[in-house]
């Protein structure tokens, strides 16, 4: 055998056995063993055989004291081991990093709770935004300075970058579990989430008939007081039906199963339209309630057309120990979801 024969079995038969451990490092993930651990493997075991100098490793028929061996060996297999290693999960290396991840139906808010927590203009001229998409689920990446404040220590500034996952697909929530990557969840071994926001709403933000573009707020409250289709009331409890097809006993469970781990320290249920519902409430347009009601008493009506669902996060949460809060509010509130978010950054 000559030496470019040599060389040329040398690689392809390394180029071969990486392949075969790739494959089998995405078969092990699914069964929950954590690919950088994988690796981490793989790479010492070849750097202890190419140390011993033994020419058994890939059954190359060549002395493994040879240059050649040892150099196409180390580079074919072991240092793409040693890259992957660190590559994967690459969001759990980042420092200060901070993982939420938004659930709710289409159209409940997620979109203008993202622009409004993160983006400095206005919804209609969005920036294009760093992100990953694939199979409908969308994570984005935001880098932050926030003001930190503890008990019994000094404020803070500490710069968190946050990332972001929504579930955008048509799919149910099986959908929105099998659908969302490791490099934003983190393996079944190692989740990294932190936070769950679950999003729901009380009157639906439809689109202008024959167009892309959806109702605008006021377009939205003709459609709430119109006598056509039932009461506001009615119209709400229609619209609290259609989220609980998707955020339920089933699909908060199904979140829990797939992602929770010690890594979890908040969840918020958000019941987003609180500008909406207030005028509603204002202008005497929802008989349950006096038009002098208080935000308070707002609220509990709002949270009392998802009742089922938040008790199933409530009791969930308080079984985990989890710090739990629940929300009536605007979406498009800068300054509110921003709060929200700096409290959530206080908990980890």
């Amino acid at each position: 055998m000559n030496s470019s024969e040599s060389l040329l079995q040398v690689v392809e038969k390394a180029n071969k056995i990486f392949l075969e451990l790739s494959a089998l490092a995405s078969q092990l993930e699914k069964e929950g063993v954590n690919k950088r651990v994988f690796w981490f493997g793989c790479s010492i075991v070849l750097c202890i055989v190419l140390l011993l100098g033994t020419d058994l490793l890939l059954d190359l028929n060549l002395p493994i004291s040879s240059p050649n061996a040892l150099l196409f060996t180390f580079f074919g297999i072991a240092a793409p081991s040693l890259t992957l290693a660190f590559k994967v999960t690459n969001r759990s290396s980042i420092d200060n990093a901070y993982t939420v991840y938004l659930f709710g139906r289409g159209g409940s808010g997620k979109t203008t709770f993202i622009d409004s927590g993160f983006r400095d203009v206005e919804a209609d001229n969005r920036p294009p935004s760093t992100y990953e998409a694939g199979n409908g689920f969308e994570f984005f990446k935001f880098p932050r300075e926030v003001k930190i404040e503890k008990s019994n220590q000094e404020p803070r500034q500490e710069n968190i970058t946050v990332f972001i996952g929504d579930y955008r697909g048509q799919g149910g929530h099986e959908a929105a579990v099998d659908n969302v990557p490791t490099n934003f969840a983190g393996s079944r071994a190692k989740r990294i989430i932190n936070a769950f926001i679950f999003i729901v709403d009380i009157a639906p933000r439809g689109k202008i008939e024959d167009t892309e573009y959806y109702l605008k707020d006021d377009q939205i409250y003709d459609y709430m007081t119109a006598s056509e289709s039932g009461s506001p009331h009615e119209k709400i409890s229609r619209r609290a039906k259609e989220h609980e097809q998707y955020v339920n006993e089933f699909s908060v469970k199904a979140i829990f199963d797939a992602f929770y781990s010690s890594n979890v320290k908040s969840v918020r249920f958000l019941v987003s339209k609180a500008d909406l519902l207030q005028r509603l409430v204002s202008e005497g347009k929802i008989s349950e309630l006096p038009s002098d009601s208080s935000f308070d008493n707002i609220a509990q009506y709002a949270k009392s057309f998802f009742a089922t669902t938040f008790d199933c996060i409530e009791k969930t949460c308080s079984e985990k120990k989890i710090d739990f809060e629940w929300e009536l509010i605007s979406l498009t509130d800068r300054n509110k979801v921003s709060q929200l978010l700096i409290n959530l950054y206080q908990k980890r």
